[in-house]
Parts: structure tokens; C-alpha cells; sequence
């Protein structure tokens, strides 16, 4: 009954410990603190190359001890540039070189014919020196940064996992004063639940720790679009089109003829009736004048 009793009491604190805020000077940590102007970071020197990935929260954990935290800040960027016609490939050649150069690698990348998509990992260190060196590769169109602070979330995971770290050891030492099989197996199977979010939370540090340690770079490339000169159009003669063309423009001709003679011959045919009918009557007049005069 006793190691039940146990079970019960350390299953009852692992809930209270999903349910209750976490406190961060119980894990050990501060909060961030705002950051005045006096007290940002002065400028590196030129022997420290980039800027740095995380600036410095100080503050007191239980007893009165002293720690430094660094802020945790995810940068990330995305570059557009234009380069020549047919240097697509050399632009990649050069960022690869630039990954190279200060730390980093090429984590993704799409090449075409007339543009390229590449995606480089860069030690956060040197994020404002390899973007120089990026905007020296060809014209820069268009450049946007953004940085995330996650600090807060780190601090949290961190102490969340010391948490889950301690309920461990409490486990453990209630395994080894189990007595039956059903205590060992109930033991066992809390054990089996924190050892779960012990690695979840362990997956989730080292991924912030990751993305903190190493900045996103994002270089979209496409070529300079260039008309070609027009070239001189020369006049060219066609003996076989100006034949159609002059048996179409004569059956034109032909067809505006007929039509015109169907549209008027009856008219003309009532100007020549008239006509004959007057020139009759002209003849006929002279003999009426005669007959009377006699």
C-alpha cells in the first residue's frame, strides 16, 4: 500500500504540474527584461564578423545566484536578385561559395533555365555579412528580413523539462521500493508517460537551439529580360499572290458590273421606250400641221 500510495501522490503532481503556470525561478531562469538603449549591446568589432544571434538578459535564480541568459532570436531573410542573361548557374556557384565561406550550407535549391530558388543556412553570427556578400551577385530587386524572439518559449521548454526531469527521479526511486508486479508495472507505466515528454520537450530545445544557432537566407534569382534588336524586314514580291490577288480584284470587277447592269437595264430599257415614243411623236407633227393648213 505504500508504494500505491506513491504512485498516487507523484501521479497527482505531475498533474498539478500540467495545470499549474510555470514558474520560471522555480527552473532555475528569469523572465526577459526589457531592453533600454543603454544597455543594447555595443556595436562588434570588425574582427567579430555579423551580428550577434542573441543579446544578454540578466537576473537571479533561487539563492541569489547570478545567471546570463542570452536571447534567443531566429533571423530570417529573403533576397530577390537580377543577374545577366545565361549566368543563372554562376549566381548559385557563388552562393554556395558564400554558404562556404562563412560556416554555412545550401539546405535547399531549384535551378531553371531562367531563374533559381536557393535556400541557405547561415551561422547567425555572419547574417549581415553573407547578405552583403549575396547583394554583391547580381542587382538586388527586393530584400526583406524578419527575426523572432524566442526567448520566452525557450525558458518555458526549459523549464518544463526540469520538471519532467524531477518527476523521473521520483519514479525511479519509487521502482526500486516496488514490491509486487502491479506496483512495478503501474510504476513502469507512469515512467514510460514522462520519459515520452522528457524526450518531446528535449526534440523541441534543440530545434529552437538549431533555427537560433543557424539563420534562414532565401535567394530567389531570375534573369535581366532583354529584347532582342528588330531585325530589317526586307520587302518581298510574290508573283503567285499578286496572281490571285488580280483574279480576285477582277472577279470583283466583274461581279459590281453585273450587278450594276441587272440593278439598271430596266430602267434603261424605260429610257429607250421613251425615247422611241418621242422621237415618233416628233415625226408624226409636221404631217398633223401640214394636213391642216391644206
Amino acid at each position: 500500500m505504500g508504494v500505491l500510495s506513491l504512485i498516487i501522490i507523484v501521479a497527482l503532481s505531475r498533474g498539478f504540474y500540467l495545470v499549474q503556470p510555470i514558474g520560471f525561478k522555480e527552473a532555475g531562469y528569469m523572465p526577459p527584461v526589457e531592453i533600454s538603449p543603454a544597455s543594447v549591446p555595443k556595436e562588434k568589432t570588425p574582427e567579430e564578423k555579423g551580428v550577434g544571434a542573441t543579446g544578454e538578459v540578466r537576473g537571479e535564480a533561487g539563492g541569489g545566484n547570478v545567471f546570463t541568459l542570452e536571447r534567443m532570436i531566429i533571423y530570417n531573410a529573403h533576397v530577390s536578385l537580377r543577374v545577366k542573361t545565361g549566368k543563372i548557374k554562376d549566381a548559385v556557384d557563388k552562393l554556395q561559395e558564400i554558404g562556404i565561406k562563412y560556416g554555412g550550407y545550401i539546405a535547399h535549391s531549384e535551378i531553371y533555365e531562367d531563374r533559381a530558388y536557393v535556400t541557405l543556412r547561415i551561422p547567425s553570427d555572419n547574417f549581415t555579412n553573407a547578405l552583403d556578400s549575396i547583394s554583391q551577385i547580381g542587382q538586388v530587386i527586393s530584400t526583406q528580413i524578419s527575426t523572432e524572439d524566442v526567448t520566452e518559449q525557450y525558458i518555458d521548454l526549459k523549464a518544463r523539462l526540469r520538471n519532467a526531469q524531477r518527476e523521473e527521479e521520483r519514479l525511479l526511486e519509487i521502482l526500486e521500493k516496488a514490491n509486487t508486479v502491479e506496483d512495478i508495472l503501474k510504476v513502469e507505466s507512469f515512467l514510460k508517460s514522462v520519459r515520452e515528454e522528457i524526450e518531446r520537450l528535449q526534440a523541441q530545445i534543440t530545434y529552437l537551439e538549431r533555427r537560433v544557432e543557424y539563420s534562414t537566407i532565401t535567394v530567389s534569382i531570375q534573369e535581366e529580360f532583354t529584347r532582342p534588336p528588330p531585325k530589317p524586314q526586307w520587302p518581298v514580291f510574290d508573283p503567285t499572290g499578286a496572281i490571285i490577288n488580280g483574279i480576285k480584284y477582277m472577279y470583283t470587277l466583274i461581279y459590281i458590273a453585273i450587278t450594276l447592269l441587272i440593278t439598271f437595264t430596266p430602267i434603261i430599257i424605260i429610257l429607250v421606250l421613251l425615247y422611241l415614243f418621242y422621237t415618233l411623236v416628233r415625226k408624226k407633227l409636221p404631217a398633223i400641221s401640214t394636213k391642216k393648213k391644206s
